[in-house]
């Protein structure tokens, strides 16, 4: 059992140095390119801080253990909506623009077009997310791509020498950080689950999920000093799109997902976003203040035991 443990621990911790440097350097890339804050922290810090969880849903599909792997993506929103922003809020009061509220409708959307398509059959059997549905997924993620380049400032022009920076090999080293770190969690957190004969969805669910949030926890935290809270909102935003119709999509298309006993939980991402629309706009417009990041963090335990014992 220790030396699962031991696997599992130096997984975390290669995801959460690759992650850091992915984010360095797409965050670099992008200012050289010219774009805003926001659409950095909608896109490259979001891309770089989800690779993790898309690394080890691609992992546990290969490895037969698809339960893994939609546990992590269901935890990991749930720990960025109302962990990561309730802790954020709690200590710091995030106050964000008004655009970010857009981007959490279409985050609502998100998933409730996984749910849906979880649920009924368009091409494959039911409770099973079909390669077809995949890329239906895929498409909605480029939609979401489109407009927040289109809605964003461009004030440079794209040059080959951009690639040819610091910020690139942090990208490749990142990249390879997470690779292996990947590949450790997801062997170590199975063997776990073995050992102490625990619920693959679990494992991923708890264990994983908030590992693999590390990356965003501290993205958010930093954001946050550097009163710079579009960034972080707009990361942990961005970080449930990417999870639920990029990386499920991708992870579809490489093998059906079967949803068959897990769709349901999908209701508790849809109720978390909701829970964050509803205070943006209470209170201080566009504010998560402390008793509200104390009400999130709250909605999160009670959740997450609410699941837990429905398994």
């Amino acid at each position: 059992m220790f030396s699962e443990l031991v696997i599992l621990f130096f997984g975390l911790i290669f995801l959460y140095w690759g992650a850091g440097f992915v984010v360095d350097g797409a965050t670099k890339l992008a200012k050289k390119f010219g774009v805003s804050k926001l659409f950095i922290g909608m896109t490259v810090v979001t891309i770089g801080t989800t690779t993790p969880d898309l690394v080890v849903n691609i992992l546990s599909t290969l490895n037969g253990n698809p339960a893994l792997g939609i546990g992590t993506i269901l935890g990991t929103n749930l720990v960025n909506i109302l962990g990561i922003i309730g802790v954020t809020g709690l200590l710091f009061t995030v106050t964000t623009k008004k655009d970010v509220t857009k981007e959490a409708v279409f985050a609502l959307c998100a998933v409730i077009l996984v749910f849906v398509l979880s649920m009924v059959q368009i091409i494959g059997p039911t409770d099973t997310i079909s390669s077809f549905e995949g890329l239906l997924m895929l498409v909605m993620f480029g939609i979401y791509l489109y407009l927040i380049y289109k809605e964003s400032p461009k004030t440079k022009k794209f040059s080959i020498k951009i690639f040819e920076t610091k910020a690139t090999k942090h990208l490749l080293l990142g990249f390879f950080l997470l690779m292996v770190g990947g590949n450790l969690a997801v062997n170590g957190a199975t063997m776990i689950a073995k050992t102490l004969n625990i619920n693959d969805f679990i494992v991923g669910l708890t264990i994983l999920a908030i590992g693999t949030a590390l990356p965003e926890l501290s993205t958010s935290i930093i954001a946050a000093l550097k009163k710079q809270q579009e960034i972080s909102v707009g990361n942990l935003l961005g970080s449930t799109v990417y999870n639920t119709v990029f990386i499920l999509g991708i992870t579809s298309i490489i093998s059906p997902i079967d949803t068959k006993g897990y769709h349901k939980f999908f209701i508790f991402n849809i109720l978390a976003i909701i829970i964050l629309i509803v205070f943006l706009y209470t209170g201080r417009k566009n504010t998560i203040s402390k008793i509200e990041g104390t009400l999130m963090l709250l909605a999160y335990i009670i959740i997450m035991a609410s699941i837990l014992i429905a398994i």
